[in-house]
């Protein structure tokens, strides 16, 4: 893009009228199926042709050919807005509390997708993901047993192979190292803490010598609704075992208040 004199900088990701931490990258067009795969091998006017259980992207030029300039600016990492809510009830001597904060809007890398749902690698285990299967596949069952599919499972992730035959595996995206796969939706809304008290009457603990009893529970982190699939939304951009960031620990806490 070029506006008046300026251009975008692709290579440092910046782009004119766009924020600083943008996502680039080819757009997402689902998996590739078997009457998907015919119908482009059949097409002599595609020159990029995807295999049946690998990613395609679109073609954004309407070239035929899947190249650099279909690439185009797919979200942010910074959120589009971030709320949180805050809350304190009481009932009798019953106390309540929550809080609430949502990040929404943002997409970033997760190097932890990337690790764990590549399966062009062998030696280290993966996550268990809903892969596209192609129909005459030989897979294990729950059994311990081999057994053939006899029909396509239309899965959410590429047919994971080695990559080196070209087919499954999302190929293109292995073939041309964009990565734009393992770019992730870490919105998310995170209980961040619940506390329950209780405070005992006067009259009940007068004769222990105590002014004040509180008995209290804490719940810090029990519970976030996101549809990133590693460990925690937050840190869905720390590399992995460097010590930048980790996910947030969930605890529950028990405790006492007290006044002589």
């Amino acid at each position: 893009m070029n506006n008046g004199g300026k251009q975008d900088m692709t290579g440092n990701g910046w782009f004119i009228g766009q924020p600083i931490d943008v996502v680039y990258g080819y757009v997402p067009n689902g998996i590739c199926t078997a009457e998907e795969a015919a119908r482009e091998a059949a097409d002599d006017n595609l020159k990029t042709k995807f295999h049946e259980g690998e990613y395609m992207v679109k073609d954004m030029n309407g070239d035929g050919v899947i190249d650099p300039s279909d690439r185009r600016v797919l979200g942010h990492a910074e959120p589009t807005w971030t709320g949180s809510v805050n809350s304190s009830l009481t009932w009798k001597n019953f106390d309540f509390s929550f809080n609430i904060y949502t990040s929404q809007g943002s997409r970033v890398y997760s190097p932890f997708m990337a690790e764990f749902t590549d399966y062009s690698q062998r030696g280290m285990g993966r996550l268990k993901m809903d892969f596209y299967t192609p129909a005459g596949v030989r897979l294990l069952g729950d059994d311990g047993e081999l057994y053939t599919t006899t029909e396509a499972h239309m899965g959410k992730y590429p047919f994971p192979t080695n990559g080196g035959n070209n087919k499954g595996c999302g190929s293109f995206w292995v073939n041309n190292s964009t990565g734009s796969q393992y770019f992730v939706n870490n919105c998310f809304t995170k209980v961040k803490n619940i506390i329950l008290g209780y405070t005992f009457p006067k009259k009940w603990i007068s004769p222990l010598g105590l002014s004040y009893l509180r008995l209290y529970v804490n719940f810090v982190n029990p519970f976030v609704i996101t549809p990133y699939k590693g460990f925690d939304p937050e840190w869905a951009d720390a590399a992995i075992n460097t010590g930048a960031g980790g996910p947030a620990s969930r605890s529950y806490q028990i405790g006492l208040s007290l006044k002589f």
